[in-house]
């Protein structure tokens, strides 16, 4: 069941709602934190833009860091517009002759803003990223949304052993050493 609240007529302009979609698609997580991404904010769109001088060639020769960086983003500001009880369309690179153009987000109008997408909003909010050299862990426990929510994203969810952990964590470390001995 999806739980949903009602928006009063009032509410803020598209172009407001867009601008804070926007701002607060700011605490979308990076390679090292390096916000790959531009966003423009028209009367009636959002446009998410590829920042390519912020691409970080040694560690991401070929940008796909940066393109999930400027997709998780996405992401953001979609979650966002959602919570705010705005309806919307996404047009994944909309323009062939702008390839930095990685996607538009169109308002469409009101709908009712779904709890989970309020959820997300609060928790994005709250994100920090670790300083260098620390590493933060999960208690390791999941809910059922955490486990059903990258399927809405058309992503899966792959839940590791503890010896898949371990054997991540190996792989991890010899990636880690090879690169640094790559110049």
């Amino acid at each position: 069941m999806t739980m949903t609240r009602e928006m009063p007529q009032t509410d803020r302009s598209v172009t407001t709602a867009l601008a804070q979609a926007a701002a607060t698609a700011g605490h979308a997580p990076s390679v090292h934190n390096t916000q790959l991404w531009r966003w423009w904010v028209l009367p009636d769109r959002l446009e998410l833009f590829a920042v390519r001088d912020r691409q970080l060639p040694a560690t991401d020769p070929d940008g796909r860091l940066m393109t999930l960086s400027c997709g998780t983003a996405l992401h953001h500001a979609r979650v966002v517009l959602a919570s705010e009880g705005w309806g919307m369309r996404v047009d994944r690179l909309p323009d062939p002759a702008y390839p930095d153009l990685l996607a538009g987000i169109v308002a469409t109008g009101r709908v009712p803003a779904p709890f989970e997408a309020v959820r997300l909003v609060q928790c994005m909010q709250v994100r920090h990223t670790a300083a260098a050299g620390q590493r933060r862990t999960g208690t390791g426990r999941f809910g059922e949304g955490d486990v059903q929510a990258p399927d809405a994203e058309g992503a899966r969810l792959q839940i590791l052993s503890a010896d898949q952990v371990m054997e991540l964590a190996a792989a991890a470390s010899k990636a880690e050493a090879v690169a640094a001995d790559d110049p």
